[in-house]
């Protein structure tokens, strides 16, 4: 028996063969696996700023995306990859309102928005969050990152009616991003393209 990796079969040889297939899908699946490994380095390195960490994560969704580029004929070919494509739900994406308000008589304040005039932006309430589905691994194609939302806020003032729109932005969660890699190589091991135990494991950190 063959120590090659790339010498399998898939269940079903007359829609889907050639080992050089194989061989860019293995390629492709060591590529995430590094650049997983350098955004997982990256994001938790003592002392890390929030952008930091948030390139770590695009990261490794660049390499996810990468993945199933190499994948996406098994993916609509063999079942269940047309449900993991299109309707599989991998959860949802908060975006917050811009603006680290404070309550203040009454209304609201903040005070790093209106920086091109530097002075406080004053508004009546704030708007609630809003929440996006992400829904099918065909998201990471359709959606932009980040995924951007805006945001009405009533502001106080004294032209009646005066509003302000902003712009808030959110990603995917690491979380999501293992889930994803995760429902792919185990789809993908039920077509005999397998990972080993230890492999397997490696996606759950």
């Amino acid at each position: 028996m063959s120590s090659d990796p790339t010498d399998v079969e898939v269940a079903d040889p007359d829609n889907y063969t050639t080992s050089q297939r194989l061989k860019q899908i293995y390629e492709a699946r060591r590529q995430l696996r590094q650049m997983r490994r350098e955004a997982s380095t990256a994001r938790h390195r003592p002392g890390a700023r929030h952008s930091k960490q948030i390139r770590a994560i695009q990261h490794y969704r660049t390499g996810l995306e990468s993945y199933l580029l190499e994948v996406d004929t098994l993916l609509r070919q063999f079942e269940p990859g047309p449900e993991l494509w299109h309707n599989r739900d991998f959860g949802t994406i908060t975006v917050h309102p811009p603006g680290q308000f404070t309550e203040k008589r009454g209304y609201y304040v903040a005070e790093n928005i209106n920086r091109d005039t530097h002075t406080p932006l004053k508004v009546e309430s704030i708007p609630d969050p809003k929440h996006v589905d992400v829904v099918g691994l065909k998201w990471l194609f359709e959606t932009e990152t980040p995924v951007r939302r805006d945001f009405e806020y009533e502001v106080v003032s004294h032209r009646l009616g005066e509003t302000k729109t902003l712009t808030g932005k959110a990603y995917l969660s690491w979380e999501q991003l293992n889930q994803m890699a995760t429902s792919v190589n185990s789809f993908l091991g039920e077509l005999g393209i397998g990972l080993d135990v230890d492999d397997t494991n490696e996606w759950t950190i």
